[in-house]
């Protein structure tokens, strides 16, 4: 839940109140390990901050080029692959699946939300991604948050081999704006960047609420 650069001031609390310490994984995505006891109804995590927008950093690592456990390669997915350039095929992409939530959830693979014709942010990028490194193109997933979303988001950094950066491609809404998405964290899929992980012990089942406010300030 911590932005991955331009970090101007961030803060993250829970409610039960937890000690935290914060370690980087193999992505250099900045994880918070909280630690809960005891019996309680409700977990709040808190996140807020001010933070600057700016371009992708990281490296370009061998395993964005290949396939994963839900950016899976299929022959449905060869087809959208040999489209084109890559903005070729994110726009055949989005005639391909209609923007719709409570189709799909967060296991749901690249070829089923494909067959499905359905699906949601996640969805559009882990598509995305396996057509792109099936077209032999070094692309990663993106977790963070969109300008006037209101919610957690998920889009693609694609490797430009001759200049040697990341290109920001929104397959959902057409962005390739930096200015207007906050990274949070990347990985080969959404299994890499989930906001919350960890180990639970309590009812069979539970409900998840995101809430995401933020103030566009010009200087």
């Amino acid at each position: 839940m911590t932005p991955r650069a331009g970090i101007i001031d961030w803060n993250i609390t829970t409610s039960p109140d937890s000690p935290q310490s914060t370690f980087k994984d193999r992505y250099d995505n900045t994880s918070s390990l909280v630690y809960l006891p005891g019996e309680h109804d409700l977990l709040e995590i808190t996140a807020t901050g001010v933070v600057e927008t700016s371009s992708p950093t990281g490296a370009p690592l061998e395993e964005y080029r290949q396939e994963s456990a839900l950016s899976d390669f299929s022959d449905s997915i060869r087809d959208l692959s040999e489209t084109g350039s890559i903005d070729e095929i994110l726009a055949r992409l989005r005639t391909l699946i209609e923007y719709e939530s409570g189709i799909t959830n967060v296991t749901t693979t690249a070829s089923g939300a494909l067959s499905q014709g359905k699906g949601v942010c996640q969805d559009y990028a882990h598509v995305a991604l396996a057509a792109l490194r099936m077209s032999g193109y070094c692309a990663r997933y993106v977790a963070g948050y969109l300008f006037g979303e209101g919610a957690t988001h998920a889009w693609v950094d694609v490797w430009d081999e001759d200049q040697k950066l990341w290109q920001v491609y929104d397959p959902t809404h057409e962005i390739t704006n930096v200015s207007s998405l906050i990274p949070v964290a990347v990985g080969r899929d959404y299994s890499d960047t989930a906001p919350v992980n960890g180990i639970y012990l309590g009812a069979e089942s539970a409900d998840v609420e995101t809430i995401v406010k933020m103030e566009l300030s010009e200087v």
